[in-house]
């Protein structure tokens, strides 16, 4: 899995400033009303004191995996003089942008290096006399609807992507650590559980928490370290080392990865078929060793420190910690919260409290109408081509006078982590400073992450070892079909097939199963319940027919012709009533509790007579039977 450096990119100026007294900070959000309509807050709009910003990858007072924790933000729009009387902010979209003044003029003309903490949408509005007061979500409280049923057996990569879509999100990857961990079932999970549960419990099972970035797509990430000094005026308690990680399954068995002395317990998540998940070597590489220092400090503010930072921490002492950072509330105009919030081994052992998928900070939301995961990707472009922040140009003169040119995040390109890079071969983007490149060459070959695209000609694709549910889930819809959850649907909801169980499922027009196919055979519904089986059977003697099975009152055996040449049951047309037996097309019927001797005949049935006969199996046992024979 590729590491995500949490810490948001600034130059070494930024880096020098920021720690200097009489730094000044400005503010601006771009907000998108739910008309589409859009303004500008500047810092005249905003008032004084009342800009906040909080998150968090951890539960408040234990250190869990897995939390996939809603970012707020908190601020009053200053209306004294009547400005946004006549606008409505329910529903508003805000795009906050907080920057460091890293030069003055003479002219007072300000250079602001930005930096972007994130997307929100208005939760609370509160209209006052002089001002509105406005509490915003991030993109991760859209997951608060009851959880769309995924079609089980599935991945958890497939379940996530699942989710996501349902709610509207994108996400930034299915490459993260048993993303083809199986879950059988869904059994265990319950009406009430919402998208938020569900994407929380693929993301303890990864090892991982969950957050939305600053342009609103959700990631399952990790802890990075970064090289963030942070003095605390205070002694600290000392230094926790996870020992071992717990987990319980949906079974009731207890797996135990490590020891338990400082011991991560995971619970009641539905999705914990068996121990496979703590037997990847992702716990040992991240949570089993790591250390963390319980601490809570209000610093000098700097809007680049995020949640999952791992920071150096000094006390009062002159000691020094490496540390993650679990929480952070951030004010503009005043100082920062920050906060590594872990038990000791003394509160650890005492307590034994399990940091399983706790939900905090839950935000009520509507239902949102389920779309296709191009429209997620194309809307997200969208929002985030409408506020884009510009860039800086450097261009790289060569030996023949040509010019390669790149466009950047920061002034310096040695200080740049986002780089588009032009030259006459291709034209590419870098999101690691120019470590690693995506983007197309000049004859039109691609290298992406990510596609999401209308109208692809399927012969273009080189599919490798995709499923073809697995293409089409990627690629969207097709004519006439669409995917849910996994499951290829016709537009009419009629024909429904799921590649990875090979099922073929029928349903009539007012959406009642009639039959599934498999390998097994056919399956029958009435009113959505199983009536019988219809499937390929073997006698003794190698030969093969129908078998037919209604309500499991019983069967009838339609055989094949045998080696004379006789039929041993013609393919009449039947109608089974409990009960009463079969009765055949044509005057033909026989009676449940009909008892006949010898050789009956009856009416004939296209040139066939019902007739009683014998068969001797290979072990010469007899069996008689009734059945279809020539007449002639």
């Amino acid at each position: 899995m590729k590491k995500v450096i949490i810490i948001l990119n600034t130059s070494n100026l930024y880096k020098e400033l920021v720690q200097q007294s009489g730094r000044t900070f400005r503010a601006k959000i771009f907000v998108t009303f739910s008309d589409g309509s859009e303004t500008v807050l500047t810092d005249d709009d905003i008032m004084q004191n009342s800009l906040v910003i909080s998150g968090g990858t951890s539960d408040e007072g234990v250190f869990s995996i897995g939390s996939a924790i809603i970012g707020e933000l908190d601020f009053e729009i200053d209306n004294s003089s009547g400005k946004y009387d006549n606008m409505s902010f329910e529903d508003a979209v805000f795009d906050v942008r907080i920057g460091l003044v890293t030069e003055q003029k003479y002219d007072g003309t300000l250079t602001v290096e930005w930096l972007r903490k994130g997307l929100y949408t208005a939760e609370e509005v509160t209209v006052n006399e002089n001002y509105i007061s406005i509490i915003a979500y991030d993109n991760m409280a859209k997951f608060d609807v009851p959880f769309s049923d995924v079609h089980f057996p599935a991945t958890l990569g497939q379940i996530y992507a699942a989710v996501c879509n349902f709610c509207g999100v994108p996400y930034d990857s299915l490459n993260f650590p048993n993303a083809d961990l199986q879950v059988k079932t869904g059994e265990y999970i319950t009406d009430d559980t919402s998208c938020r549960e569900i994407l929380s419990y693929i993301a303890q099972l990864a090892c991982c928490f969950a957050y939305a970035d600053n342009v609103g797509i959700i990631h399952l990430s990790w802890y990075s370290t970064t090289d963030y000094n942070i003095s605390e005026e205070q002694k600290l308690n000392g230094t926790v080392t996870v020992s071992g990680v717990q987990l319980t399954d949906t079974d009731e068995n207890v797996w135990l990865s490590g020891t338990k002395n400082y011991c991560i317990v995971i619970d009641d998540n539905p999705l914990a078929a068996d121990g496979t998940a703590i037997k990847n070597a992702v716990w040992n590489q991240r949570l089993i060793g790591m250390q963390l220092t319980p601490f809570s400090a209000d610093i000098i503010s700097d809007p680049c420190l995020e949640t999952g930072d791992i920071v150096i921490v000094s006390d009062i002492n002159g000691n020094t910690y490496l540390t993650p950072i679990t929480n952070i509330i951030y004010r503009l105009d005043g100082k920062m919260t920050v906060s590594c919030d872990a038990e000791t081994i003394k509160e650890k052992q005492r307590t034994r409290l399990s940091p399983s998928a706790r939900i905090i900070a839950a935000a009520k939301r509507n239902t949102a109408q389920q779309i296709s995961e191009y429209d997620i990707r194309a809307k997200q472009f969208s929002e985030l081509t409408a506020n884009a922040m510009g860039y800086y140009q450097t261009e790289e003169i060569q030996d023949d006078g040509s010019v390669i040119c790149y466009q950047h995040d920061k002034p310096l390109l040695s200080e740049s982590r986002t780089i588009w890079k032009k030259s006459v071969d291709s034209f590419a983007v870098s999101n690691d400073g120019g470590k690693t490149w995506k983007g197309m060459d000049s004859t039109g070959s691609a290298v992406l992450d990510i596609l999401a695209a209308v109208g692809i000609v399927a012969d273009w694709i080189n599919v490798g070892t995709l499923t073809g549910v697995e293409i089409i889930a990627t690629l969207g819809s097709i004519a006439g079909w669409k995917m849910e959850n996994g499951v290829l649907v016709s537009s009419d909801g009629t024909i429904k097939i799921d590649s990875r169980n090979n099922i073929i499922s029928i349903y009539d027009a007012n959406g009642s199963l009639l039959f599934t196919i498999n390998s097994s055979g056919i399956k029958l519904y009435r009113d959505n319940k199983s009536v019988g089986n219809i499937g390929y059977t073997t006698n003794g003697n190698g030969e093969h027919g129908l078998a037919f099975n209604i309500d499991n009152d019983g069967s009838f055996m339609c055989w094949g012709k045998q080696a004379s040449g006789t039929t041993r049951i013609y393919d009449p047309v039947f109608q089974y009533t409990k009960g009463e037996g079969f009765e055949f097309t044509g005057s033909v019927k026989i009676a449940g509790n009909l008892t006949v001797n010898g050789n009956l005949t009856v009416g004939k049935l296209n040139g066939y007579k019902l007739m009683k006969d014998t068969y001797t199996s290979s072990n010469g046992t007899m069996i008689q039977y009734w059945g279809w024979k020539d007449d002639n």
